[in-house]
């Protein structure tokens, strides 16, 4: 079974949530840790280490604002992946936030890129999740991205709202636009 402990809080696997966002995300898709840890501990989203049976298996990074939940990010440890914990992860985000949309984005799927593959494979994992694709397309920092809804439909207002939220409206303006 999973569990998911908040850091800010418990800060025991804190140093392998770092660890890992460090290296499970490309730097120009990540704002900075301790800015996420903040925003944390401000009450402004939730940093999660993911257990199994005691042992650190991956992170969440969840972000709320109404009755939707942004799953900023998301991974598992590269030690123990491709053994079911991400769908494990996602099924235990979804029993908590159970009365509200899940919303996350991924690269949008470009032919073009050089981990084409990889999209594809992550596409289809969060489909089998029950994410589906929202038609809706966000540019962050000049990257473009799929955004995908469990539990309901999105719009693009309802998200943009959510970062605003989170990040104010300011940096919101610097690094997001609709696709």
């Amino acid at each position: 079974m999973i569990t998911l402990t908040d850091v800010t809080k418990d800060k025991k696997h804190l140093k392998q949530v770092k660890r890992l966002y460090k290296s499970a995300f490309p730097a120009n898709e990540r704002p900075p840790f301790f800015m996420i840890l903040n925003k944390a501990k401000k009450g402004k989203g939730e940093l999660f280490a993911a257990e199994s049976n005691g042992s650190f298996i991956g992170l969440a990074n969840t972000v709320t604002h109404k009755q939707t939940v942004y799953l900023f990010f998301l991974a598992v440890d590269s030690a123990v992946r491709g053994k079911g914990y991400g769908s494990e992860i996602l099924t235990e985000i979804k029993r908590r936030y159970n009365d509200k949309k899940i919303i996350l984005c991924m690269e949008e799927l470009d032919t073009s890129a050089k981990n084409f593959e990889e999209r594809i494979k992550r596409k289809r994992f969060y489909e089998r999740n029950g994410f589906n694709l929202s038609g809706i397309k966000s540019v962050e920092a000049g990257v473009w991205y799929d955004l995908l809804v469990y539990g309901g439909e999105i719009t693009y207002e309802e998200f943009a709202d959510l970062m605003k939220d989170y990040m104010g409206s300011l940096l919101f303006k610097l690094i997001f636009k609709q696709g």
